[in-house]
């Protein structure tokens, strides 16, 4: 049976002045008036199928492909406006980088990744580049410590309560169940509790009290983003305002009662440091995306005719 080849090694890295010589295809896309030839496309979309092990259609292979072109066009752009460009150096370690992988990979597999990505080694070279030019922008605009564009405290803190949810619970597990009255015991327990609750005794009191989770600070709770925590208490918990609690919610630990609590200031400057990586992808996006929508794009007729059957059986191992 074949595997899908991991083409990860030679998508990461760029392409060096000598050995071999790759074949140039023609052009699919403009953006901007600018030519995007056919090997860009393939590549982006055989490293999207690769990156998914073929599992996925090939409408999200090509939406992949075409966002990351876009993105490259944009990442071009912004560079030669803001004057940003690769030094010495920094272009040394990509062809460092290639040199490594090309030693490790065999010349015959590089010329054959070319070819069947219909790249010139200037292409691919450029393709490569333009990620490293692409890190090199995010910190221009937002490094922490000198980007132009860096984020102030309350721009972070209104992204950071956008994304996260901090909340406490009482749960009665459920995970030393063995039979059918073990649960109905727990629900019993957990309807108790709920009952107290909605009469307004304290939550956290409660939840110290009888909560069965070892993890838990009662009276902080927990601060997490989407697909942290197991799905129907994620739901739950976003679904709330602050303030407020949630009816039973059964997972596979047991059953709980939430309470959302407003995040503040001062707990968001607990977790400012940690999460300013996140805060700074997540503004460079944004200002990638923003960029794209004023680019012109056009779909060459050439796109129509686009056989992506020899890239493909390369990476399946054909």
């Amino acid at each position: 049976m074949k595997h899908v080849r991991s083409v990860a090694m030679l998508l990461v890295v760029c392409a060096i002045f000598a050995l071999l010589a790759g074949c140039s295809s023609k052009a699919v896309l403009k953006i901007d008036g600018k030519a995007i030839p056919a090997g860009y496309y393939i590549y982006n979309y055989c490293n999207a199928y690769s990156q998914a092990s073929g599992m996925g259609d090939s409408s999200s292979f090509s939406n992949s492909a075409m966002q990351n072109i876009i993105r490259y066009a944009v990442v071009e752009k912004l560079c030669k406006q803001y004057g940003i460009e690769l030094q010495a150096l920094e272009r040394k370690a990509v062809l460092d980088n290639i040199n490594s992988q090309m030693a490790e990979q065999g010349a015959s597999a590089y010329k054959t990744f070319l070819s069947r990505m219909q790249l010139s080694k200037r292409q691919f070279q450029d393709l490569m580049y333009n990620a490293a030019k692409d890190t090199k922008l995010k910190d221009y605009f937002y490094n922490e410590e000198y980007g132009t564009e860096k984020p102030t405290d309350e721009e972070l803190y209104q992204v950071f309560c956008d994304n996260f949810c901090c909340a406490s619970h009482i749960l009665i597990s459920t995970q030393k169940a063995t039979e059918q009255a073990d649960y109905d015991a727990a629900l019993k327990k957990i309807q108790e509790i709920q009952a107290r609750v909605q009469a307004g005794e304290d939550f956290a009191a409660l939840a110290a009290e009888y909560g069965e989770d070892p993890g838990l600070d009662p009276e902080k709770g927990y601060v997490f983003p989407s697909g942290v925590m197991v799905q129907a208490f994620e739901n739950a918990a976003f679904a709330l305002e602050p303030g407020q609690v949630s009816d039973i919610v059964q997972t596979s630990y047991g059953y709980h009662i939430i309470k959302r609590y407003p995040i503040t200031m001062e707990l968001f400057m607990e977790y400012r440091d940690s999460f300013y990586p996140q805060a700074q992808n997540y503004f460079y996006q944004k200002k990638i995306a923003e960029e794209a929508e004023k680019l012109d794009v056009q779909v060459l007729d050439a796109m129509n005719n686009l056989d992506l059957r020899p890239a493909l059986s390369y990476i399946m191992g054909y």
